[in-house]
């Protein structure tokens, strides 16, 4: 008797589960052009900032590096993320059959199946639960969807600007580069609280390191998830996200968290110091986030002159001296508790306004790592939302 059979089994089921993620189910964000403009000069201000010979130590924003910053034609939401596999030509008779193989096919066939619930759903006649069946029982979006012969896209609203957990600063390294100098910018030798304002915004709130200051890896976009479009982008979101979860595509456990990166650390150039932090910080202070909040009448702190040419980002025309905004303080910490702990401080996203909406007219099958001719993300295929 063969009792190696169930061993080997649980071997492949293993090896399967291990499989380097290939493709991500996609809202993309790239569409609208006004909104990707005025992502690409807050980028290049940014950069700007981040330039020792161009920022000084008041404005300067450490650990910003062009290689962190993601391009605004990759803008995207991330609904689920697979490992999926060329299909067999011919099963062996000794391959397991307990699990079909996930290819791009299958995959499409899933997202497009989905066809008639998303249509409901953007039309607001019913609710998409997030176990992916249909319940029409939801006046909310009925009562208030206008009066049309055609289903609108989705239209999704960014309408705050947020990090990832917060991080230790960069331990110091010696960074010698090609040019055998030292790259300043991400120095913990550097870090100290001259310059931060007090009750700058968001400093008692992100969970500030011994010295008053938050790093990060990540910076994003959220999108808002009330009124008309924002539960439907949330039905939606759930119900692609559960369905693919239910059939064995995604195996990510945690829960879904709709968010658009603008940074991130990870993608960090030389590999040795990826995921090295940015100061957020720094961010904060500069005001640069004004670029953002086009609705915000604060006196400008300080002026910025902007080269998109240097740093690469599309769409940015620039070119000339920009103000900066201020953004509203938070309320100073308890002066009854001066020693209080600040990291357990719940976080506090930076509002942002574009005055405009992206319209999102497909969710996609997209390519993970790839990269299209303009710099996009591949697209596989996708669902029709309209």
């Amino acid at each position: 008797m063969n009792n190696s059979a169930p061993f080997r089994s649980n071997i492949n089921e293993r090896k399967t589960q291990r499989l380097r993620p290939t493709h991500f189910i996609a809202i993309p964000l790239n569409t609208n052009q006004t909104i990707l403009n005025n992502l690409s000069r807050f980028q290049n201000a940014i950069l700007q900032l981040s330039n020792s010979r161009q920022g000084t130590e008041t404005n300067r924003i450490r650990g910003l590096d062009p290689s962190i910053v993601i391009d605004p034609r990759r803008f995207h939401f991330t609904l689920g993320v697979m490992a999926l596999e060329d299909p067999a030509p011919t099963p062996s008779p000794t391959t397991s059959t307990h699990r079909p193989t996930l290819t791009v096919e299958s995959a499409l066939a899933l997202l497009r199946s989905l066809k008639p619930a998303l249509s409901k759903i953007i039309s607001g006649s019913v609710d998409g639960s997030v176990d992916g069946n249909l319940n029409h029982n939801t006046p909310n979006l009925q009562q208030t969807q206008r009066s049309t012969t055609t289903v609108p896209p989705l239209r999704v609203i960014l309408d705050r600007i947020d990090i990832m957990d917060p991080v230790a600063p960069p331990s110091t390294k010696s960074r010698e580069g090609e040019s055998g100098k030292r790259d300043s910018g991400v120095r913990a030798a550097e870090v100290s609280v001259a310059g931060l304002q007090k009750g700058a915004p968001n400093v008692l709130h992100h969970g500030e390191n011994d010295i008053g200051e938050i790093w990060s890896r990540v910076l994003y976009m959220a999108p808002s998830l009330v009124g008309v479009e924002g539960e439907k982008l949330r039905l939606i979101s759930d119900l692609v996200h559960q369905t693919f979860k239910r059939e064995g595509y995604v195996t990510d456990t945690r829960p879904l968290k709709l968010h658009c990166t603008v940074l991130n650390a990870s993608h960090r150039r030389p590999p040795r110091f990826r995921g090295d932090p940015f100061s957020y910080s720094d961010i904060l202070k500069s005001g640069i986030l004004s670029y953002l909040s086009p609705t915000s009448n604060a006196p400008p702190p300080n002026q910025i002159t902007t080269n998109a040419s240097s740093t690469g980002i599309p769409n940015a025309s620039l070119n000339s001296t920009t103000s900066l905004g201020s953004h509203p303080k938070t309320p100073e910490r308890s002066k009854s508790r001066p020693n209080a702990k600040r990291s357990s401080a719940p976080p506090l996203p930076v509002p942002i306004d574009f005055r405009d909406e992206v319209g999102v007219q497909e969710i996609g099958l997209w390519i993970m790592g790839s990269r299209g001719p303009n710099n996009e993300y591949v697209s596989c295929g996708g669902v029709k939302l309209g």
